[in-house]
């Protein structure tokens, strides 16, 4: 059993603390986040996996975009069909 915590600016810039327990085959599992999540929850999803910010992901993400590395909005979208929703606890 693992127990993640994480803090999310709100709109209106507060912060607010969000507690997750893993338990299990759910270690390992990559889904798209539905508590952080500003289109798809891809971004929520992979720094949830990788225990980071999702500002850190998003950040990535528009870098890899803008500078042409790859496709960041083809990778967007590819990954948003094949990454699973998160399930209901």
């Amino acid at each position: 059993k693992v127990i993640t915590t994480a803090s999310v600016v709100q709109a209106d810039g507060s912060f607010e603390s969000q507690e997750k327990t893993y338990t299990g085959s759910e270690l390992l599992q990559l889904y798209k986040s539905e508590t952080d999540r500003k289109i798809l929850g891809v971004c929520g999803g992979i720094a949830d996996y990788f225990g980071i910010d999702s500002t850190i992901v998003r950040l990535i993400l528009v870098f890899i975009t803008l500078w042409g590395f790859v496709p960041g909005i083809l990778i967007y979208i590819i990954a948003a069909f094949v990454m699973p929703d998160e399930p209901v606890r």
